[in-house]
């Protein structure tokens, strides 16, 4: 998608995404649509927004906790390994984690 490189240059900057866009349809056949159960699958989902007009894209930054980065260096003296599990996108993922001194 060419929305790729926005999402990625946001994320390098530790931003969650958040696109917002829209498809038109007729009431009529949205209903039909739903009643079909276009609703009901990723794949369904997926067709109904292939032709969505994106009328921005929106970067949230939501800022360590105070104190992260030093606890994250006080276990790491202390040989213990340090995870991080998040649903975040893969490049705003591995942004916060260098923030917080989890990955180098």
């Amino acid at each position: 998608m060419a929305t790729d490189g926005v999402i990625g240059k946001m994320a390098e900057k530790c931003l969650r995404t958040l696109l917002i866009g829209y498809v038109d349809y007729e009431e009529g056949e949205w209903n039909e649509l739903v009643k079909a159960g276009a609703l009901d699958t990723p794949e369904g989902k997926d067709a109904l927004e292939k032709d969505i007009t994106i009328s921005m894209i929106v970067g949230i930054a939501d800022p360590l906790k105070h104190g992260i980065k030093n606890a994250v260096q006080t276990l790491k003296k202390a040989g213990v390994t340090t995870r991080m599990v998040t649903g975040d996108n893969l490049q705003t993922a591995k942004a916060i984690a260098k923030e917080a001194g989890i990955l180098a």
